[in-house]
């Protein structure tokens, strides 16, 4: 949403069959409560080739909790946490791995945006631990340590609702080239709510 009210910004999400746009600056692969199940529709929708096409422009990729899991090298179920224990290849666009494990992270979490240096303000909210050389170049630091993973154009953070935080939002947006927007998503929330 908070990318949707930018007014230099288009958002568009891909139904079943279409295909990603060849001209946009941004794909972001979302959170997910199935990753592995997720990731094989996105590959039935040939949307892995897309996205790998879309990376050798020189295209930027974000991926979100279960879109991060999905942008390493594999994806380790052994517990059986989402189906019958099984080890899948992720898309290789960030040499992490992750485990999903019986331990699920919930929490607020703030973060400061790496290139940026902004702030994030966002939560955690997930299964499995990703881990691997790409980890060294963190998408956040934390009170924790690193936080994410970056690799050329490729992105993954844990942050759910980081574009909620309109400093770091505005400095993303500056850095695909657009102009963010004086928004205040916080404020024009607790607005419509009072509305």
């Amino acid at each position: 949403d908070p990318l949707r009210l930018e007014p230099n910004v288009s958002v568009q999400f891909l139904n079943d069959g279409e295909v990603l746009p060849g001209d946009c600056d941004l794909v972001i692969i979302p959170g997910s409560k199935s990753t592995i199940a997720d990731l094989a529709a996105l590959r039935a929708n040939g949307w892995d080739i897309d996205i790998a096409a879309h990376v050798r422009r020189g295209g930027k990729v974000i991926g979100l909790c279960g879109g991060y899991q999905m942008l390493g090298s594999k994806i380790h179920d052994p517990e059986g946490r989402e189906g019958k224990p099984q080890t899948v290849d992720g898309l290789g666009l960030l040499n992490v791995e992750t485990t999903m494990t019986n331990e699920k992270t919930v929490t607020p979490t703030k973060a400061t945006h790496t290139s940026s240096g902004t702030e994030i303000s966002a939560y955690e909210i997930h299964l499995g631990k990703t881990t691997g050389p790409d980890c060294a170049s963190p998408f956040a630091t934390t009170a924790n340590g690193n936080e994410g993973a970056m690799s050329g154009n490729v992105m993954g953070t844990y942050l759910h609702g980081c574009f909620s935080s309109d400093a770091f939002r505005r400095a993303f947006l500056q850095s695909l080239g657009a102009t963010g927007s004086n928004l205040a998503y916080e404020d024009m929330i607790e607005q419509t709510l009072d509305e």
